[in-house]
């Protein structure tokens, strides 16, 4: 999905400063006179000459200082001025190795000319950028920097060096240093660019938002649409790579407005959008077999905004309105009978998962309102509430569960106590799953760690260290798919469709979804990639285990999910719906036991 990044040296804007080279360099209009009246006057030719050179009248200037070398062979300084002029001719044109040559002419005559040796390192630099010779580029722009250590010229272009030579840290250090001396977008989006290779999410998504806003602030005719358009692309890029797929989609949208001839954009677009379909689905999914039915539909409404007619999501919408208009009076009318009997706990537990299915029920929030029931009561209905989540190994509902009990008894010993326990196990496991994804990366084995990866990521949603490695992981297969989907590309246009077939095998082990490798090998073979094909399926036996579950049919939803795992080992939502459901099993045994 990564566009490839083609920069151009930024020297095309250097304005070259100038000072003075004499303070007595008099009037014009005399030296005009004494040279209508002596032609030959030497004096009068050099002094002219100075005037017309300060103030940076360069081409009248070199006529005058032409006429001194003339009359006198040995006047270096005639001389050393006329090398100057032609340098700062040669500088106005952008012919910078002209110029470099005419300031190097002048340092011989007259070695400490200031002008000359100021300016001299800008056109070596800019010449060693065009020839590409970078090393050499770097030296002079650092002359530059000796000079005048506010040069946003030497900045940009040091960055520039950096970035060609894929020393993005540096780059964006001199960057960094140009931005504070001019905010210029285009600098910001190739600063974004740099923080993306880095691996730092945050720091490239601000960098790209703030190229994109001094960009759209410029009036309509002053807006580079080329630049604009990579920014929202690069932004898009960046926001899939960390799973935040709906701003994605927004960013290759906003991408394609302005430029609707980037096909790229349009692509990045619709990927986002299935992407965000299929996290939005699993999210309600998982609202779904908590019981969550308040939830499950804002998360389905959230996939028919993206696309209207998912039948999945239409589903969970309507089961969800049937359970929770059914179960939440269940719950409300059994919270009553039990308050009736005197048992206000039991109360208090119906009346809280009626809750959990609608939290804005105002019936069930107006009886725990009404509810007298002491602070311990409260407390105990809390840790049976984050028991079950605990038993469930829904580890962030469990946390959820018992901070509440702790914000209502904070000195409660067994609070304290499920609390330390809790996060002692949520963090022993994160760290194993943490390690696990770092030892795979370590190997090169993307797709193992990218599982891993992200397992971490939902136990520890707020954790940074692994939000950083997450986006590293993602970017690195991005880019990784891209390199893998061009080498495709090229080989099947130049006939090696069996190389090319191998390349975007390759590409599907790591992203089964890729619509450029499953188009590319749906041309070859006349079929649907064997992966694409493993995907769907495996995804088809995943809800069926849903929808099974949530009508109760528990067995036969564990069997589906079993399915699921032996065609996808590693699928970590099937492992956790089936440790749910065998506990649920244990609490149905339970009480029928009663």
């Amino acid at each position: 999905m990564e566009k490839i990044k083609v920069l151009v040296p930024f020297f095309a804007f250097f304005l070259v400063p100038f000072c003075a080279v004499a303070q007595d360099s008099g009037n014009e209009a005399i030296y005009l006179q004494a040279i209508k009246a002596d032609p030959n006057n030497e004096t009068a030719h050099f002094k002219l000459g100075l005037a017309y050179l300060n103030d940076q009248k360069f081409d009248q200037a070199v006529p005058e200082f032409q006429k001194c070398a003339q009359l006198n062979s040995k006047d270096t300084d005639a001389r050393g001025y006329l090398e100057l002029c032609e340098g700062m001719i040669a500088s106005s044109k952008e012919d910078y190795s002209s110029a470099a040559k005419h300031f190097q002419n002048t340092l011989k005559l007259i070695p400490d000319e200031p002008n000359a040796k100021r300016i001299l390192p800008s056109c070596q630099a800019k010449v060693y950028l065009t020839e590409k010779k970078y090393p050499e580029a770097q030296a002079a722009l650092k002359q530059v920097l000796q000079a005048d250590p506010k040069s946003f010229f030497a900045y940009r272009n040091l960055g520039f060096i950096s970035f060609q030579g894929k020393d993005y840290k540096s780059a964006a250090a001199d960057w960094n240093s140009a931005l504070k001396l001019q905010n210029d977008p285009q600098i910001n989006k190739y600063l974004g660019f740099s923080y993306y290779n880095l691996g730092d999410f945050n720091k490239a998504i601000d960098a790209y938002k703030k190229s994109i806003q001094l960009e759209t602030a410029l009036a309509p005719k002053d807006q580079d649409a080329d630049s604009l358009d990579e920014t929202y692309y690069d932004l898009g890029v960046a926001y899939h790579d960390n799973a935040s797929y709906d701003e994605a989609a927004t960013a290759f949208g906003n991408a394609f407005k302005v430029n609707p001839k980037d096909s790229n954009a349009a692509v990045g677009q619709a990927q986002a959008i299935d992407d965000a379909v299929n996290a939005h689905l699993e999210k309600a999914s998982n609202f779904m077999l908590n019981s969550q039915y308040s939830d499950a539909m804002s998360e389905a409404q959230k996939v028919l905004a993206l696309q209207s007619d998912n039948k999945q999501a239409q589903g969970f919408i309507d089961e969800a309105k049937s359970k929770l208009s059914r179960e939440v009076d269940l719950h409300y009318e059994n919270g009553r009978a039990y308050l009736k009997k005197g048992n206000t706990l039991q109360a208090l537990n119906e009346w809280n998962l009626a809750l959990t299915m609608d939290p804005n029920n105002e019936k069930a929030q107006k009886a725990i309102k009404t509810l007298r029931i002491n602070r311990l009561s409260r407390v105990k209905a809390l840790l049976t509430e984050g028991d079950q989540y605990y038993q469930e190994q829904d580890y962030s509902n469990a946390l959820a569960s018992y901070n509440k009990a702790k914000e209502i008894d904070p000195p409660n010993s067994l609070v304290r106590s499920k609390l330390r326990k809790l996060l002692s196990k949520q963090s022993s496991q994160v760290d194993a799953v943490y390690a696990k994804a770092l030892k795979a990366y370590k190997k090169g084995d993307l797709k193992d760690a990218q599982k891993s990866i992200s397992l971490a990521k939902d136990l520890a949603p707020g954790n940074d260290e692994i939000g950083t490695a997450f986006f590293r992981i993602q970017k690195d297969i991005s880019v990784k798919v891209k390199a893998l989907d061009a080498d495709g590309i090229s080989l099947y246009e130049n006939g090696d469709k069996d190389k090319a077939q191998a390349k975007f095998q390759e590409v599907l082990r790591l992203k089964s979804d890729d619509d450029t490798a499953n188009d590319y090998v749906k041309r070859m073979t006349g079929q649907q990639s064997q992966e694409k094909v493993d995907a769907e399926k495996v995804k088809a036996l995943y809800y069926d285990g849903v929808d099974l579950y949530i009508n109760g049919k528990i067995h036969e939803a564990i069997e589906k999910w079993r399915e699921v795992l032996k065609e996808d080992p590693g699928n970590i939502n099937a492992q956790s719906n089936i440790n749910k459901a065998m506990v649920k099993l244990q609490s149905i045994q339970k009480l029928s036991q009663n």
